[in-house]
């Protein structure tokens, strides 16, 4: 049974509460303010990052292809793709407990660099950031034994516009924008919806058909000032 947040007993026009599907969808987060987001998470890179010969910036595809272009026009960086699926062949098959890699980064530019940068739009479950690091750590220990040496795992950080995560994140050096109710499934900005909405230059949300309770707006938090 889904409980109300105090005082959301009623439903008022544009409330989550209606928002039961793709096509009811509202806007979660105005495109001035992801603009904004996006803008914090591109100086806190140049920030963290001075020398970018230094690192490797990994958006996971697809969802962070859009905040990893950002980061990487505005640094000068070729960005290092790569792509992993809960469902690496149909939609309609069962969905794998943790995704498989579709697209594997160039591993060279990670062992050169020793740093890792992930991007994407939304991080939820952190599902996909922990096991792209477990696919990376593997192809480290594999070249390493083809070579006949030894490479420390690289470090890892993640550059997320949106965080639904409840609680301390499991992935290490996440730097978010935003947070979310983890009650609203989103899209936009590259984040997509049963495969639709990643045009939207604004994050849009729906209630999550698992919800235990009715979130209460405002419906995200910034962890910047403006």
């Amino acid at each position: 049974m889904i409980e109300h947040q105090e005082n959301n007993d009623f439903l008022i026009p544009g409330s989550i509460e209606q928002a039961t599907s793709y096509k009811k969808a509202i806007e979660i987060i105005p495109e001035n303010e992801c603009a904004e987001g996006v803008n914090f998470l591109i100086q806190t890179f140049q920030k963290f990052f001075p020398d970018s010969s230094k690192i490797s910036l990994i958006p996971i595809l697809e969802g962070g292809r859009v905040i990893g272009e950002c980061l990487a026009e505005k640094s000068g960086i070729e960005p290092n793709m790569m792509q992993m699926k809960f469902y690496p062949k149909e939609k309609n098959e069962q969905k794998l407990d943790m995704p498989v890699c579709i697209v594997t980064p160039n591993i060279e530019r990670i062992i050169n660099t020793g740093t890792v940068v992930f991007a994407e739009a939304v991080i939820e479950s952190q599902k996909t950031i922990l096991a792209a690091m477990q696919e990376i750590n593997k192809h480290v220990d594999q070249h390493a034994t083809d070579h006949n040496t030894h490479y420390q795992y690289p470090n890892y950080y993640t550059f997320a516009l949106v965080s639904k995560i409840n609680g301390n994140p499991s992935v290490p050096n996440l730097v978010r924008a935003f947070s979310v109710d983890e009650n609203i499934w989103v899209h936009g900005m590259g984040c997509d919806d049963e495969g639709e909405g990643r045009e939207k230059p604004d994050i849009w949300g729906r209630l999550s058909p698992f919800a235990k309770k009715i979130p209460a707006p405002p419906y995200f938090t910034r962890f910047f000032s403006i």
